[in-house]
Protein backbone atom coordinates (compact mmCIF):
# COMPACT_ATOMS: atom_id res chain seq x y z
CA UNK A 1 0.00 0.00 0.00
CA UNK A 2 2.83 2.41 0.81
CA UNK A 3 4.38 1.70 -2.59
CA UNK A 4 1.08 2.73 -4.20
CA UNK A 5 0.97 5.94 -2.16
CA UNK A 6 4.53 6.75 -3.24
CA UNK A 7 3.60 6.09 -6.89
CA UNK A 8 0.65 8.50 -6.50
CA UNK A 9 3.09 11.07 -5.00
CA UNK A 10 0.85 11.23 -1.92
CA UNK A 11 1.67 13.72 0.82
CA UNK A 12 -1.25 13.00 3.14
CA UNK A 13 -3.46 10.03 4.04
CA UNK A 14 -6.65 10.41 6.10
CA UNK A 15 -7.94 7.13 7.46
CA UNK A 16 -8.87 5.30 10.66
CA UNK A 17 -5.28 5.42 11.93
CA UNK A 18 -4.44 4.20 15.41
CA UNK A 19 -8.04 3.25 16.13
CA UNK A 20 -9.59 6.46 14.82
CA UNK A 21 -12.67 6.58 12.62
CA UNK A 22 -16.37 6.67 13.33
CA UNK A 23 -16.12 3.90 15.97
CA UNK A 24 -13.40 2.68 18.29
CA UNK A 25 -13.17 -0.95 19.33
CA UNK A 26 -11.08 -2.58 22.05
CA UNK A 27 -8.78 -4.60 19.78
CA UNK A 28 -7.75 -1.55 17.73
CA UNK A 29 -5.10 -0.67 20.30
CA UNK A 30 -3.50 -4.07 19.69
CA UNK A 31 -3.56 -3.44 15.94
CA UNK A 32 -1.98 -0.04 16.53
CA UNK A 33 0.94 -0.99 18.78
CA UNK A 34 1.47 -4.74 19.19
CA UNK A 35 3.54 -6.85 16.85
CA UNK A 36 2.06 -9.25 14.33
CA UNK A 37 2.66 -12.99 14.32
CA UNK A 38 5.70 -14.22 12.37
CA UNK A 39 3.33 -15.61 9.76
CA UNK A 40 1.74 -12.18 9.14
CA UNK A 41 5.21 -10.56 9.06
CA UNK A 42 6.23 -13.02 6.34
CA UNK A 43 3.45 -11.61 4.15
CA UNK A 44 4.42 -8.00 4.86
CA UNK A 45 1.85 -7.11 7.52
CA UNK A 46 2.81 -4.35 9.96
CA UNK A 47 0.92 -2.72 12.82
CA UNK A 48 -0.57 0.79 12.47
CA UNK A 49 2.27 2.58 14.23
CA UNK A 50 4.85 0.89 11.95
CA UNK A 51 2.74 1.76 8.90
CA UNK A 52 2.58 5.41 9.96
CA UNK A 53 6.36 5.50 10.60
CA UNK A 54 7.01 4.08 7.13
CA UNK A 55 4.67 6.66 5.58
CA UNK A 56 6.56 9.44 7.40
CA UNK A 57 9.86 8.16 5.97
CA UNK A 58 8.40 8.91 2.53
CA UNK A 59 6.96 12.32 3.46
CA UNK A 60 3.36 11.11 3.82
CA UNK A 61 1.42 12.51 6.81
CA UNK A 62 -1.19 10.12 8.20
CA UNK A 63 -4.18 11.73 9.91
CA UNK A 64 -6.91 9.92 11.82
CA UNK A 65 -9.80 11.93 13.26
CA UNK A 66 -12.87 10.45 14.92
CA UNK A 67 -16.23 11.21 13.34
CA UNK A 68 -15.01 13.11 10.28
CA UNK A 69 -17.54 11.39 8.03
CA UNK A 70 -20.41 12.80 10.10
CA UNK A 71 -22.15 16.15 9.60
CA UNK A 72 -21.39 18.58 12.45
CA UNK A 73 -24.83 18.25 14.13
CA UNK A 74 -24.53 14.44 14.07
CA UNK A 75 -20.94 14.51 15.38
CA UNK A 76 -21.93 16.88 18.21
CA UNK A 77 -24.98 14.74 19.03
CA UNK A 78 -22.77 11.63 19.14
CA UNK A 79 -20.13 13.20 21.40
CA UNK A 80 -22.68 14.81 23.72
CA UNK A 81 -25.09 11.87 23.94
CA UNK A 82 -25.66 10.74 27.53
CA UNK A 83 -24.65 7.19 26.64
CA UNK A 84 -21.45 8.13 24.81
CA UNK A 85 -18.39 6.99 26.70
CA UNK A 86 -15.23 8.95 26.02
CA UNK A 87 -11.97 7.42 27.11
CA UNK A 88 -8.59 9.11 26.98
CA UNK A 89 -6.87 5.95 25.81
CA UNK A 90 -8.17 2.75 24.22
CA UNK A 91 -6.41 0.68 26.89
CA UNK A 92 -8.99 2.00 29.39
CA UNK A 93 -11.74 0.14 27.52
CA UNK A 94 -13.27 -3.02 28.89
CA UNK A 95 -16.79 -4.39 28.28
CA UNK A 96 -17.82 -3.37 31.80
CA UNK A 97 -17.75 0.33 30.83
CA UNK A 98 -20.61 -0.23 28.36
CA UNK A 99 -23.98 0.74 29.89
CA UNK A 100 -25.54 -2.65 29.10
CA UNK A 101 -22.34 -4.70 28.98
CA UNK A 102 -21.15 -6.46 25.82
CA UNK A 103 -23.76 -7.27 23.19
CA UNK A 104 -22.02 -10.56 22.34
CA UNK A 105 -20.01 -12.88 24.56
CA UNK A 106 -18.61 -16.41 24.31
CA UNK A 107 -18.03 -19.13 26.88
CA UNK A 108 -15.28 -20.15 26.73
CA UNK A 109 -13.86 -16.85 25.40
CA UNK A 110 -12.57 -17.12 21.82
CA UNK A 111 -10.75 -14.84 19.39
CA UNK A 112 -13.47 -14.09 16.85
CA UNK A 113 -15.14 -11.45 14.71
CA UNK A 114 -18.93 -11.26 14.95
CA UNK A 115 -21.16 -9.35 12.57
CA UNK A 116 -24.86 -8.97 13.39
CA UNK A 117 -27.10 -8.28 10.40
CA UNK A 118 -30.77 -7.28 10.66
CA UNK A 119 -32.87 -9.21 8.14
CA UNK A 120 -36.43 -8.71 6.98
CA UNK A 121 -37.34 -11.88 8.90
CA UNK A 122 -34.88 -12.19 11.75
CA UNK A 123 -31.17 -11.62 12.23
CA UNK A 124 -28.01 -13.23 10.91
CA UNK A 125 -25.01 -13.74 13.18
CA UNK A 126 -21.80 -14.18 11.18
CA UNK A 127 -18.83 -15.59 13.12
CA UNK A 128 -15.24 -15.82 11.93
CA UNK A 129 -12.87 -17.44 14.42
CA UNK A 130 -9.24 -16.36 14.66
CA UNK A 131 -8.10 -18.75 17.39
CA UNK A 132 -5.55 -20.46 15.15
CA UNK A 133 -3.32 -23.21 16.47
CA UNK A 134 0.16 -22.45 15.11
CA UNK A 135 1.32 -26.08 15.41
CA UNK A 136 -1.28 -27.25 12.89
CA UNK A 137 -1.55 -23.92 11.02
CA UNK A 138 -5.35 -23.95 11.14
CA UNK A 139 -8.37 -23.10 13.23
CA UNK A 140 -9.63 -26.38 14.70
CA UNK A 141 -13.32 -27.19 14.99
CA UNK A 142 -14.58 -26.40 18.51
CA UNK A 143 -16.61 -29.27 19.97
CA UNK A 144 -18.88 -26.86 21.89
CA UNK A 145 -19.38 -23.15 22.48
CA UNK A 146 -21.93 -21.03 24.36
CA UNK A 147 -22.74 -17.64 22.90
CA UNK A 148 -24.85 -14.84 24.34
CA UNK A 149 -26.32 -12.21 22.02
CA UNK A 150 -28.48 -9.23 23.01
CA UNK A 151 -30.87 -8.11 20.28
CA UNK A 152 -33.71 -5.57 20.24
CA UNK A 153 -36.35 -8.31 19.97
CA UNK A 154 -36.60 -11.99 20.79
CA UNK A 155 -36.09 -14.78 18.26
CA UNK A 156 -37.01 -18.35 19.13
CA UNK A 157 -35.64 -20.39 16.22
CA UNK A 158 -32.11 -20.77 14.89
CA UNK A 159 -30.75 -22.29 11.69
CA UNK A 160 -27.03 -23.10 11.66
CA UNK A 161 -25.09 -22.72 8.40
CA UNK A 162 -21.48 -23.88 7.98
CA UNK A 163 -19.33 -24.85 4.98
CA UNK A 164 -19.22 -28.51 6.01
CA UNK A 165 -22.85 -28.62 7.21
CA UNK A 166 -21.86 -30.08 10.61
CA UNK A 167 -22.61 -27.05 12.85
CA UNK A 168 -25.49 -27.60 15.27
CA UNK A 169 -27.23 -24.84 17.23
CA UNK A 170 -29.97 -24.39 19.83
CA UNK A 171 -31.33 -21.11 21.13
CA UNK A 172 -32.85 -20.24 24.49
CA UNK A 173 -34.46 -16.80 24.57
CA UNK A 174 -35.44 -14.54 27.46
CA UNK A 175 -36.60 -11.14 26.21
CA UNK A 176 -33.89 -9.87 23.86
CA UNK A 177 -31.22 -12.07 25.46
CA UNK A 178 -30.34 -15.11 23.35
CA UNK A 179 -28.20 -17.97 24.65
CA UNK A 180 -26.95 -20.08 21.76
CA UNK A 181 -25.50 -23.53 22.36
CA UNK A 182 -23.25 -24.47 19.45
CA UNK A 183 -21.64 -27.81 18.58
CA UNK A 184 -18.88 -28.53 16.01
CA UNK A 185 -18.06 -24.84 15.47
CA UNK A 186 -15.87 -24.32 12.37
CA UNK A 187 -13.68 -21.40 11.29
CA UNK A 188 -16.71 -19.60 9.77
CA UNK A 189 -20.43 -19.95 10.28
CA UNK A 190 -23.75 -18.13 10.16
CA UNK A 191 -26.59 -18.41 12.65
CA UNK A 192 -29.98 -17.33 11.30
CA UNK A 193 -32.28 -16.27 14.15
CA UNK A 194 -35.99 -15.89 13.42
Amino acid sequence: MIDDLIDYRATMLVWAALGGGSLSLPYLEQEAWQGNSPRFRLYGFVNDSEFIAECRKHGIRVLGIVGTSLEEPSRRALFEHRRTIRLEHASAFEPGVLPMGPQVSFDPPIDAMVNLVRLERGAAVHIIRYDQEEAIDSVPVLPSLEMRVRLPRPFFNVTAVSPDGNLKARVHTAGGEHRLTLRDVPLYCILWLR
